[in-house]
């Protein structure tokens, strides 16, 4: 299958091989899950610029979001740019990530759309046909697109995590066992440190099912 068409920008004083490695890793979490999650027809026509940067550039309760254009007529999403904080821990990277794919097809497919209303010059959104408003009269937790990217961001990153930890699934132009070695020392890692405090204790089970059974 043919790979998105894609750029990554990282944080500044990244070492060389660190940058390699996250590349290697982020592209191919984000193409496996837009396999999942949109024909590959549709795949060859988006391009997606990917930001990793710090806290410091995000608003405080904000880990990621995808920036895609509004005017004042509804069309399909075909370029969309995701920013991604880096200094989390690797599970949140990834479950971002993947969150943020999510709306990418909702995007992409029509499900959700925006557009600046004349009548107000304001971004009011559709989800699956119906007005919503604008999303700021919206809470959060009852938007119906975050909903959905909530509910399928970690069964997405645990997807694949089930394919990259296969041994049949590996060759030497995929680089998947050198993936998910890396992936399984950032999640043992992580577990190693965590382990004691009680409020990462969800995450710690999420952590466990990632790795289970090795």
């Amino acid at each position: 299958m043919k790979n998105l068409n894609m750029l990554m920008f990282h944080k500044r004083n990244i070492g060389t091989g660190e940058k390699y490695l996250n590349e290697l890793i982020y592209s191919n979490l984000i193409n496996f899950t837009l396999n999942n999650l949109i024909s590959q027809r549709l795949k060859n026509k988006l391009k997606l610029k990917v930001y990793f940067r710090k806290k410091n550039t995000f608003d405080k309760k904000t880990v990621g979001y995808l920036e895609t254009t509004s005017t004042t007529k509804t069309m399909p999403v075909r370029f969309a740019k995701m920013y991604v904080r880096v200094d989390m821990s690797f599970l949140n990277i990834l479950e971002t990530i993947t969150h943020e794919l999510v709306h990418l097809k909702q995007y992409s497919t029509g499900q959700l759309s925006k557009r600046i209303w004349k009548s107000d010059n304001r971004v009011h959104y559709r989800w699956e046909k119906k007005d919503m408003g604008v999303s700021s009269d919206i809470e959060y937790k009852n938007r119906q697109w975050e909903i959905e990217a909530f509910a399928k961001q970690f069964p997405l990153v645990e997807e694949w995590t089930n394919y990259i930890k296969e041994p049949k699934n590996w060759t030497k132009q995929n680089k998947l066992g050198l993936i998910w070695d890396v992936v399984l020392d950032n999640v043992r890692l992580e577990l190693n440190k965590l382990n004691d405090k009680i409020a990462s204790k969800n995450n710690n089970e999420k952590r466990k099912q990632l790795i289970k059974n090795i």
